[in-house]
């Protein structure tokens, strides 16, 4: 019996983020999420070659519409149009590379994050840490001092949210389990999303 034997439920990962992509400039790209609905996109360009523009097309207001981002050197720029969905963003000739990061602000700036899906039917086990105290909160309610148990491929970071069913958690720590010198697996420490930290 190995270890991905023990592993006896699927859940899913979300996480709560403003980050909508992370990547290198290319002739189109694409989002890796959506914004939530009426963001405004803040753009950062980190080792910049070349300068030009980045040419943002999507939906504002119920219409298609662009916005341009000019860029001649590192640095980030901040849009003022409040997009529900970004179709594409695609580069000027100008640039030639480049790395790109997009968030999802108000127009204040202040950050719009959204629950994105980051894996799904992921194997698992959740389980209770029998050597840990229980730790009874006031009002009657009791937390468990729970751990989930997965793959060391498995995508979760500390605050995402783990959901078996209808029950959500919170990742409270992610721990890589070595052998060998290799990830054998990560344990994952959680809280109810109900609960207090």
């Amino acid at each position: 019996m190995g270890f991905e034997d023990l592993l006896n439920i699927t859940v899913a990962v979300y996480r709560k983020t403003n980050q909508l992509f992370l990547g290198d400039v290319g002739a189109t790209m694409t989002l890796t999420y959506q914004p939530p609905t009426g963001s405004v996109l803040l753009l950062t360009v980190s080792d910049l070659v070349g300068s030009g523009t980045l040419t943002v097309t999507g939906t504002v207001a119920g219409g298609a519409d662009t916005e341009d981002f000019a860029f001649s050197s590192d640095g980030f720029k901040q849009g003022s149009k409040e997009f529900t969905n970004v179709s594409e963003i695609t580069k000027s000739a100008g640039i030639t590379s480049g790395t790109l990061k997009i968030e999802s602000v108000s127009p204040s700036g202040a950050e719009l994050t959204s629950e994105y899906l980051i894996e799904e039917d992921v194997k698992a086990r959740i389980a209770e840490k029998k050597s840990l105290i229980t730790v009874v909160i006031p009002g009657g309610s009791i937390r468990a001092n729970l751990r989930m148990y997965c793959l060391a491929d498995t995508d979760v970071l500390e605050n995402d949210i783990i959901v078996s069913n209808t029950t959500r958690y919170i990742a409270t720590s992610v721990i890589e389990v070595q052998d060998y010198g290799e990830v054998h697996h990560k344990t994952v420490g959680l809280r109810l999303e109900a609960l207090s930290v």
